[in-house]
């Protein structure tokens, strides 16, 4: 079975970050308490994949070796106050959801009855390192949330197909299926239906060299949507006062100038003359200035060769300061 990349890790690891907001007081009882122990699987399964990293793609025989090199402890679950998962784990071609009896497998459970108040069957939650978490907890939170939760969906497979493409010759595959589970254990849920909603909303161009998903779910507003060249669309206007689109700004200003140096590494020191060299091969796309849903930093590039510098400014409508970037001073601000 082909080992997850250090991409794949770095997704889990956000899923797993969302999940501890999650974390509650021991004995809750609810849903709470059910997404709490499945932040601990989740930490679980980073720690197997690293372990696996260091010894030739073999996993643990138990839980116990991954302390304390990859985790401080085997954490307890929340609401059995103790450690279940030791007892829960089982690897090799005779672990649950095994079905392909592989030898490079692994399977974590929260073992006893300690989630039956959330409607969880005993021996659940739990994750398999090709089904990812079982079972898919229903969805809490608003319509705003949920675009937000289906979105980072919409990344998480866009990722997927980009590493698909570099061990593929470039070459994107025909349909989602093929991503997992090398790339991704399972093609996720749309939290708004609890079901896959970018399947069957994958296209391919004809060259293989071009691709968009999008969601089919019912969310407010158009449907969330990905395109290979223009990352995530924006359709949605910001929401938000001046000070946190000033921080957007900010962060797409970095996102620029990262990929300005990373342009000149490859180019013997010389700074590109306009920004579109740097899309697709160090942006997807030129991102936009959240006020107003549109590249104001193309026009606003500016580049001289003796001495090499350049500078960027947004002329989006910001109040007072406009965010700038120096290639000498780094993140600055523009009257």
């Amino acid at each position: 079975m082909k080992r997850w990349h250090i991409l794949t890790l770095i997704v889990i690891v956000a899923v797993a970050a969302l999940a501890a907001r999650y974390q509650t007081k021991p004995g809750t009882g609810d849903l709470a308490a059910a997404r709490a122990c499945q932040a601990n699987l989740k930490k679980l399964a980073i720690g197997m994949e690293m372990f696996a990293t260091d010894n030739s793609g073999k996993y643990p025989q138990s839980v116990a070796e991954l302390v304390p090199k990859y985790l401080p402890e085997i954490p307890p679950c929340p609401e059995a106050r103790q450690d279940t998962y030791t007892e829960g784990f089982q690897t090799g071609p005779s672990a649950l959801t095994n079905d392909q009896g592989s030898r490079d497998f692994f399977y974590i459970a929260c073992s006893g009855e300690h989630h039956t108040k959330s409607g969880l069957a005993a021996g659940l939650p739990a994750f398999s390192c090709t089904a990812g978490l079982i079972p898919e907890l229903p969805f809490e939170g608003g319509p705003q949330e949920a675009r937000t939760q289906c979105e980072q969906n919409l990344k998480n497979i866009a990722t997927a197909l980009e590493m698909h493409a570099t061990d593929w010759q470039g070459k994107y595959p025909e349909t989602l299926a093929p991503l997992s589970p090398n790339y991704l254990t399972k093609v996720p849920n749309c939290p708004v239906t609890g079901s896959d909603s970018y399947s069957h909303n994958y296209k391919l161009a004809d060259n293989s060299l071009h691709w968009s998903v999008k969601c089919s779910d019912p969310h407010e507003g158009s449907p969330p949507t990905y395109d290979s060249q223009q990352g995530l669309l924006q359709t949605q206007p910001f929401k938000g006062d001046d000070l946190k689109a000033k921080q957007q700004c900010e962060g797409n200003i970095e996102r620029i100038a990262t990929a300005v140096e990373m342009y000149t590494a490859d180019w013997q020191g010389k700074y590109p003359q306009t920004l579109a060299p740097l899309s697709p091969n160090y942006l997807v796309k030129i991102p936009d200035c959240p006020l107003t849903g549109s590249d104001n930093y193309s026009a606003n590039y500016k580049m001289t060769n003796e001495p090499a510098h350049w500078t960027l400014t947004c002329s989006g409508p910001h109040k007072g300061t406009r965010p700038a970037f120096d290639s000498q001073q780094g993140l600055t601000s523009k009257e």
